[in-house]
C-alpha cells in the first residue's frame, strides 16, 4: 500500500511539472505546458540544461503569445545559445507588445516554429481589428533565423504589414496552405498605400505543400517583400498572377515545383514570367553590363527523385508546348532553367522547345556564380 502511494505521488508530481527534459532527435528539448517556465528551473544549477537547445511549448490550451516567453529567452541565454529555438502548440495568436519588450541585440536569432494555431494579433488581450501602425518607436529591432508557420495552423483574417515593420527573418516559411473544395487555408496580407515605407527585410519566402494556390498580390505583398530575394514556391500552385512579381525590386531568384511546373506554365502561358524587368529592353551586345538584373527561375523538385517519374526537361518542355515560348523575354535578362531527376547515366532528349529556350545559357553559365549569389 504504501509502495503503490509513493507511485501514485511520484505519478502526480511528474504531471504537475510545467516542464520537463526531453531527448529529441537534434538534441535535449524543454518542453513545456505553459507559458510561465518554472522558477526553480530558472534558479537551478543550469549544469543539467546545457544540452538543451530548444524549448517547445506545448500548450494544453490556447494562449496568446505574450510577454510570459521572455523567461524562456532568458534561459535559454543563459545557457549560452545564440540561436534562440521555439516551438509552440496551440497558440491563439501573437501579443504584440512582447516584440518591443525582447532587447535589441544583433548576435541573437530568434526560429520560431508554429503549428496546430491560430494566428491573430492582439494588443495584451485585445484583439486587433484594423490593420494600423502599431509600435510608436521605430528604433527597434528583431531578428528571426527563421519562422515557420508548420501545419494545422489557421489564418483567421488578412495579416497586417505594419505589424512586421523592424522585423529581419532570413526565411519565412508557410505550409499547408491550401483553396480546394476539401481544404481551405490561405494567408494573404492587407494591401497599405505603396508610399509608406516599412522596414521589413525578408530574404526567403518559402511556400510548402500547398494545394491549389493562386500566387497573387494578396500573398507576395508588395510592402512585405520589397526586400526578399528568393521565393521558393513547392506544391500545386494554380496559377501566378502576370504582375504578381513585377513590382519587387529585390527579386533574383524563383523556384516552382517540378511535379506541377508543366501545367503552371500552360495556364499561365508564362505571362508572369514575362513582366520581369518589366521596363528593361536589351540587345544582344549588352548582357555583360546586365548580369545584376538578371531573374533565374528555376524548375525543381522537392522531395525524393523517385517521386518525380517522366519529370524531366523532355516532358516539361515538350515540343507541343513551343508557342507558350515563343515570346520569351530574352532582351529583359530572365533565365528559366531546369533541374530535373535525369539519372547520370540517362541519354537526355532535348526538345525543340528547350533549345529555344537555352539559346543564351552560354552566358548565364559563364556568370552562373554570380546569378546564384
Amino acid at each position: 500500500m504504501i509502495k503503490l502511494l509513493t507511485i501514485l505521488l511520484y505519478l502526480f508530481a511528474a504531471g504537475s511539472e510545467v516542464c520537463i527534459k526531453k531527448n529529441v532527435l537534434n538534441g535535449f528539448q524543454l518542453i513545456c505546458n505553459n507559458l510561465e517556465i518554472d522558477k526553480d528551473i530558472l534558479m537551478r544549477n543550469k549544469t543539467s540544461y546545457k544540452q538543451i537547445r530548444q524549448i517547445y511549448y506545448r500548450l494544453g490550451q490556447k494562449r496568446i503569445l505574450n510577454e510570459d516567453l521572455i523567461k524562456g529567452i532568458y534561459f535559454l541565454k543563459s545557457l549560452g545559445q545564440k540561436g534562440l529555438v521555439f516551438y509552440f502548440k496551440n497558440l491563439l495568436g501573437f501579443d504584440l507588445n512582447l516584440l518591443h519588450k525582447i532587447e535589441i541585440n544583433n548576435s541573437v536569432f530568434y526560429n520560431f516554429f508554429i503549428y496546430n494555431s491560430r494566428i491573430d494579433f492582439y494588443n495584451k488581450t485585445v484583439k486587433l481589428s484594423n490593420c494600423c501602425p502599431f509600435f510608436a518607436d521605430n528604433q527597434f529591432k528583431v531578428n528571426f533565423k527563421s519562422v515557420y508557420f508548420m501545419d494545422f495552423n489557421k489564418f483567421v483574417t488578412k495579416l497586417c504589414p505594419f505589424y512586421f515593420n523592424n522585423f529581419e527573418i532570413e526565411e519565412l516559411n508557410f505550409n499547408y496552405l491550401a483553396d480546394s473544395f476539401y481544404s481551405k487555408n490561405k494567408v494573404s496580407f492587407t494591401n497599405i498605400n505603396e508610399s509608406i515605407k516599412l522596414n521589413i527585410k525578408i530574404k526567403i519566402l518559402k511556400i510548402s505543400n500547398c494545394e491549389n494556390l493562386d500566387i497573387n498580390s494578396d500573398i507576395i505583398n508588395c510592402q512585405m517583400f520589397q526586400s526578399t530575394l528568393n521565393f521558393l514556391l513547392f506544391g500545386k500552385i494554380k496559377s501566378i498572377h502576370p504582375n504578381t512579381f513585377s513590382a519587387l525590386p529585390s527579386l533574383k531568384f524563383i523556384m516552382i515545383d517540378i511535379y506541377y511546373s508543366r501545367q503552371l506554365l500552360q495556364n499561365t502561358q508564362i505571362n508572369w514570367i514575362k513582366n520581369l524587368n518589366k521596363n528593361l529592353r536589351i540587345n544582344d551586345t549588352q548582357y555583360e553590363n546586365y548580369t545584376d538584373h538578371v531573374k533565374f527561375v528555376l524548375i525543381s523538385q522537392r522531395y525524393y527523385p523517385e517521386f518525380y517519374s517522366k519529370k524531366d526537361l523532355y516532358h516539361i518542355f515538350p515540343d507541343e508546348d513551343f508557342c507558350i515560348y515563343r515570346d520569351f523575354p530574352f532582351n529583359k535578362m530572365v533565365l528559366l532553367s531546369i533541374n530535373d531527376n535525369t539519372p547520370d547515366n540517362y541519354k537526355i532528349k532535348y526538345t525543340c522547345t528547350f533549345l529555344w529556350i537555352a539559346q543564351n545559357y552560354s552566358f548565364y553559365l559563364k556568370h552562373y556564380k554570380k546569378i546564384t549569389n
